[in-house]
């Protein structure tokens, strides 16, 4: 799941000219960094709902800034030694066994979780560029 802003190119382009690409790329993945500690925080609430053992939400872990797919981001991940990566998929989509459709407890809570931290997790990045480059 994405969100597509438009002129975000032309935005970046005049923020470069007027700070700098060295000091708009610090603040930027400030702002990411931040606003992604806020969606991993929702994100563990969320898993609070369902945990057994607590291992797939204590695993969850926020990447640095990096260039994805050409675009500035962070990535959320799972990483641990319990191997909830492996899990993290069947929960989140349903499997199936025997012919028979499962839809496990937190069935969908991560695409939830981003629904509802969307406009959030805007707002963060935005005042902190803000507060950073003005």
């Amino acid at each position: 799941m994405s969100v597509e802003v438009k002129g975000v190119k032309e935005l970046i382009n005049q923020l470069e000219k007027k700070f700098g690409a060295e000091h708009t790329k610090q603040v930027s993945d400030k702002a990411l960094k931040s606003a992604g500690g806020h969606f991993e925080k929702e994100l563990k609430n969320a898993f609070v709902s369902f945990e057994d053992t607590g291992a797939s939400k204590n695993e969850i872990k926020l990447s640095e800034a990096m260039n994805i797919h050409g675009v500035r981001g962070v990535k959320i991940y799972w990483e641990g030694p319990m191997d909830r990566y492996r899990l993290i998929h069947l929960n989140e989509w349903g499997y199936r066994r025997n012919g028979t459709k499962y839809y496990p407890k937190g069935h969908a809570i991560i695409a939830k979780t981003l629904k509802s931290s969307e406009k959030v997790y805007r707002n963060i990045v935005k005042d902190e560029i803000r507060k950073n480059l003005l």
